[in-house]
């Protein structure tokens, strides 16, 4: 079990968010850490057919629910995004929505709050208002999952492949958000 979990949304191999997740990781010293791909796992979209309602599953036998158990075993979720069209990437939305089992659980307050999150997301522009839809979504999916949303960092600028890595204020932003939850051990 990893002590922080970090889910990466990004198709880019080198992309920006994973870069700015990854030097968070280093900067809070975690025992252990896992990140995951959410684009190399195969995560059916929800049909909304309402089985999850009273069995609390879902009838698909995909990644999914394996994800869901990384998050319940992590003390700390990480999730590292580029803005597409102010949402979230298809592969992260579809994941979020297979969470309604959660939402289930949540509703029926079988679910308690214990952990904590941090909200990484990159776009091209910097106006805040293009990121807020994101972090809503990412938002909601760790409040059904208990996770306390800690931080939300957002950072511009980043269409250029390998624009966090060449920015020195980028990497001072990291810091000082690394400072700000340094708790979370």
């Amino acid at each position: 079990m990893a002590e922080v979990l970090v889910i990466t949304a990004s198709p880019r191999k080198k992309s920006n968010s994973a870069k700015i997740a990854e030097e968070l990781v280093k900067i809070l010293q975690f025992k252990t850490s896992e990140t995951v791909n959410i684009n190399s796992l195969k995560i059916t979209p929800c049909s909304a057919c309402g089985s999850c309602v009273s069995s609390f599953s879902c009838v698909y036998k995909d990644d999914a629910p394996r994800l869901i158990s990384k998050i319940k075993k992590a003390k700390v979720i990480i999730i590292a995004s580029p803005v597409y069209f102010c949402g979230v990437p298809a592969p992260l939305k579809a994941f979020i929505d297979r969470n309604q089992p959660e939402w289930e659980r949540h509703n029926k307050k079988t679910s308690t709050v214990n952990k904590k999150g941090i909200i990484i997301l990159t776009a091209g522009g910097n106006e805040k208002k293009y990121f807020l839809p994101a972090k809503r979504e990412i938002a909601s999916m760790f409040a059904v999952n208990g996770i306390k949303t800690l931080k939300v960092l957002t950072f511009g600028g980043m269409d250029e492949t390998g624009a966090a890595e060449k920015s020195r204020d980028i990497m001072k932003k990291i810091r000082a958000a690394a400072g700000s939850v340094n708790g979370l051990r």
